[in-house]
């Protein structure tokens, strides 16, 4: 289980303000699973729905930025994971760029390629791997989207987001 609670250059734990939020929001003192509960949530709705430099910026970076989408939330959840002792890995596979339609617009969509790397972070708990899907969007981001598309009865693809009706 060692190497999922590693420190590595982009999950950069024992960095100051990392650590200085740990103690912050009081994160050891909860039990495993309200820890993980409740760092969840905050990558999720305190760091913003946006677009970071690049992919391989470090979790301290994600914190300063204020915002990321899926991979670069995935690095910042995973780091304050590992630094409350939560053992963690990222998944990965691509999905097509029409998820992103209208959170990217005009040139920078028309140059983005066809598929994009999608992430999200699996915990150690109780002996099994469990997901932890949807950290992309945070509260305030998703209920705009539902309020302006609160008419779609049918599949919704764009914004970051991905729903079928049945």
């Amino acid at each position: 289980m060692n190497n999922y609670l590693k420190e590595t250059e982009i999950l950069n734990y024992s960095n100051p303000s990392t650590q200085s939020l740990v103690k912050e929001k009081n994160w050891m003192k909860l039990d495993t699973i309200e820890r993980i509960k409740s760092i969840y949530n905050f990558v999720r709705d305190d760091i913003e729905f946006g677009y970071n430099i690049s992919d391989n910026i470090t979790a301290t970076q994600v914190l300063e930025d204020g915002y990321g989408q899926c991979n670069t939330k995935a690095t910042l959840l995973m780091a304050l994971l590992r630094a409350t002792e939560i053992p963690n890995r990222i998944h990965g596979f691509t999905i097509d760029k029409a998820l992103q339609k209208g959170a990217i617009s005009g040139v920078w969509y028309k140059l983005s390629p066809k598929n994009i790397l999608h992430s999200w972070v699996e915990v150690y708990v109780n002996d099994t791997w469990c997901f932890l899907e949807g950290v992309i969007l945070d509260k305030e981001y998703l209920r705009k989207l539902q309020e302006k598309n609160k008419d779609c009865k049918t599949t919704f693809c764009g914004y970051g987001a991905y729903v079928s009706f049945p």
